[in-house]
């Protein structure tokens, strides 16, 4: 009885002990000493095997280190040799533990010698784990009493395992839910990075939309003007902002200012504003759609270059040959740079800005000649008037008349035989009313075409000019407009338009030595550019300016280098 009583003590006394770990390996460690104890053994080894990573644990008490190793050694044969027959459906009707005899082992034993009995137990279908266990102390065969309370011990450590297993699913699942929310934290938070980012397009968008509603409907160049700047610094919420614009030959300059005083805007000549825009073009920063041309500046010092404020980026635009301009912000309620977007909304502001522009100064000047056309059709009434006076005098205009018909058909005998005398008459006239023309229009067209004047240029050939550039000694320069010049040209010529030949020869020639012999090409069937440009070098004092013989065409029959 009082055996009894110990036993059912110890039971208790172990349930308690094995619910207090949580990790498996505690578990069959603390199992295993009290067994052992309670049972008076001096050598036992428990093995927790996992099926499905073909391994597990061993531990063992009394037993050699090599014993233990081979167990450890033999663990996925013993798991395959006594639980590959253990299914599902099997590990629940084995739930209780299953006592093996000694002589039940398979095959070559990997188990100690001296053990004397062995326990089977499954906890699911994935661990199951063998307990063995060597004599008592006192060498006594075990009882039918011993195998129960053994078999009572291993019910209670497959609840401990299964309580620990479910504990270490638990655990395995929270870490699992926790990296699945981090994940979803970090998916949020780009979620609302772009529905921010959206919702700052949509803002431009429509902020743009907006713009081009209210600017499409003004005429005025002065308002529109005006409306522009104050539509720009509200899209990018701006506290003050200038726009400059420069136009005609003279550069006339219109100023439109919103919390910037005048005096800031002084130093700014239209000289250096299109400086600052001509180097924008050549290092590639420009952007050009609707048939506008601009771009983003935002350098301090280009920008005091071109005597504009170097604390208000901005955009630059080009209207036409003729007018550009700047538009600075500054004072943003957003301290960071400006963003892409808000770049991008800058300038499709001034390129729509551009357009309009145009078309409002087109209107402005259809609307002046539709007065200077009423100014003439009232002459025009009054002349009409002066005729309806003058019928009294018809009698004499009829007589005229008759003199004229008369006169008509004399002319009209002479002209079967016409002389030298005629033919000067009408170069005489021809020349009258060319002089008269000229008179009355400054800007008409000469009498004799200016290169009729001019020196002859001495032609090269295009294998003599390959020959020179390639020394070093000459220069090549492409007199035709910018838009041949890109299409094609030869390889390192400068561009050197006639249009624009102050400009560009006093950015990119003006140091050459006058005595550097310098070949010109380019031409087409209606002008000479090449001609045009060969005299104008030869006037800035450049004695040795040649013709490139053919032109283009010629260098290109020879197979020589061409760009793009």
């Amino acid at each position: 009885m009082a055996r009894r009583l110990y036993r059912l003590k110890t039971l208790y006394e172990a349930s308690f002990e094995l619910g207090r770990f949580s990790l498996p390996g505690e578990i069959i460690d603390s199992f295993l000493l009290t067994v052992l104890g309670a049972m008076g053994i001096t050598k036992g080894f428990a093995l927790l095997i996992d099926r499905d990573e073909d391994g597990g644990q061993v531990c063992g008490r009394g037993f050699s280190s090599e014993e233990l190793s081979l167990l450890e050694t033999f663990l996925p044969r013993i798991g395959a040799t006594y639980f590959s027959g253990v299914s599902t459906a099997e590990s629940a009707r084995l739930s209780r533990p299953h006592l093996l005899s000694v002589k039940e082992r398979v095959g070559e034993s990997p188990f100690p010698e001296d053990t004397e009995i062995l326990v089977k137990w499954v906890i699911n279908e994935r661990r199951c784990g063998l307990l063995g266990l060597g004599s008592k102390i006192r060498q006594a065969p075990y009882a039918e009493e011993d195998h129960e309370f053994i078999l009572s011990l291993c019910v209670i450590l497959i609840q401990a395992l299964r309580r620990a297993s479910s504990l270490e699913d638990v655990t395995r699942l929270n870490s699992e839910l926790q990296e699945k929310n981090a994940v979803m934290e970090k998916t949020l938070v780009r979620a609302r990075n772009i529905g921010a980012e959206l919702d700052r397009r949509v803002f431009f968008l429509k902020s743009l939309n907006d713009a081009v509603n209210e600017l499409s409907g003004l005429m005025d160049s002065g308002e529109l003007i005006q409306r522009f700047l104050l539509l720009a610094m509200g899209g990018l919420c701006a506290g003050k902002g200038y726009l400059v614009l420069f136009s005609g030959l003279e550069g006339h300059r219109t100023l439109a200012l919103r919390g910037v005083p005048e005096s800031l805007i002084d130093e700014a000549e239209s000289g250096d504003v299109y400086r600052l825009i001509t180097q924008e073009l050549f290092s590639g920063g420009a952007r050009q759609g609707e048939g506008v041309r601009r771009g983003y500046v935002d350098d301090p010092e280009r920008l005091i270059r071109a005597g504009l404020p170097e604390d208000m980026p901005g955009a630059w635009f080009i209207v036409d040959e003729s007018t550009f301009g700047f538009a600075g912000l500054g004072e943003r309620l957003a301290k960071a740079p400006p963003l892409p977007e808000e770049r991008d909304f800058l300038l499709t502001h001034a390129g729509a800005f551009a357009v309009f522009l145009k078309n409002a100064r087109l209107f402005e000047q259809t609307r002046r000649l539709n007065e200077k056309l009423a100014a003439g059709n009232k002459e025009l009434r009054e002349t009409l008037e002066n005729l309806t006076r003058t019928r009294l005098e018809a009698d004499g205009l009829k007589l005229a008349k008759e003199r004229i018909k008369s006169m008509v058909r004399h002319e009209m005998g002479r002209a079967e035989r016409v002389t030298l005398l005629d033919f000067l008459m009408i170069l005489g006239v021809s020349l009258v009313i060319g002089l008269f023309f000229n008179f009355a229009h400054p800007g008409g067209i000469p009498i004799i075409p200016p290169s009729w004047g001019r020196p002859a240029f001495t032609a090269m050939d295009a294998t003599l000019a390959r020959k020179a550039v390639e020394t070093g000694g000459a220069i090549l320069v492409d007199a035709r407009p910018r838009e041949f010049f890109e299409e094609r040209r030869i390889k390192g010529a400068v561009n050197l338009p006639p249009s624009l030949f102050d400009f560009v020869y006093g950015m990119s020639m003006e140091g050459e030595n006058p005595s550097r012999e310098i070949i010109v090409y380019g031409r087409n069937v209606s002008r000479y550019y090449d001609e045009d440009v060969a005299e104008r070098l030869r006037e800035r004092g450049h004695e040795n300016v040649k013709i490139l013989s053919g032109s283009l065409s010629s260098w290109e029959e020879k197979g020589f280098a061409v760009e793009p």
